[in-house]
């Protein structure tokens, strides 16, 4: 196996990844303490890029099929991650995925492409059911402007 994987995110603003620790401490409580298990960020920081630009600015990075690719990331550091997060929705519904070689990440991308991450712009033309009778600016009256 590779020492680095390549992660490749449709997420438009990217994700931050740093593992967790869990500990033992004591939470307060009416009448005393109860001993509980919390968690808390340990260890390096790891920036997964983002799908998305500003408006006319170009991506320094590889974006393909709507997936930013992150070269790079420690294999072991993602395996973990990658365990502590597998309940993650992005996990879950592949909008987060690595592999060790960059062509089987891009078929992924491919796989994927037509998957809705939940962070795409809103088409006022396919509004659902409960939402017709909100019209745009275009199909409000126009009001008489004052002088």
């Amino acid at each position: 196996m590779s020492d680095t994987v390549t992660v490749v995110s449709k997420l438009p603003h990217g994700l931050r990844l740093q593992l967790q620790e869990k500990f033992k401490t004591m939470e307060p409580v009416q009448g005393g303490s109860r001993p509980v298990e919390r968690s808390r960020f340990t260890g390096k920081v790891v920036i997964l890029k983002g799908a998305a630009a500003p408006i006319g600015a170009p991506l320094a990075h590889k974006v393909d099929n709507g997936f930013a690719f992150t070269h790079g990331v420690d294999a072991d550091f993602w395996k973990s991650w990658l365990e502590q997060n597998k309940d993650h929705p992005a996990v879950e519904r592949g909008m987060v995925y690595a592999s060790d070689s960059e062509n089987v990440a891009a078929d992924h991308t491919k796989e994927y492409r037509n998957e809705m991450s939940g962070f795409e712009p809103v088409n006022p033309n396919k509004m659902p059911a409960e939402f017709s009778s909100i019209k745009t600016a275009d199909e409000q009256p126009k009001q008489p402007v004052a002088a």
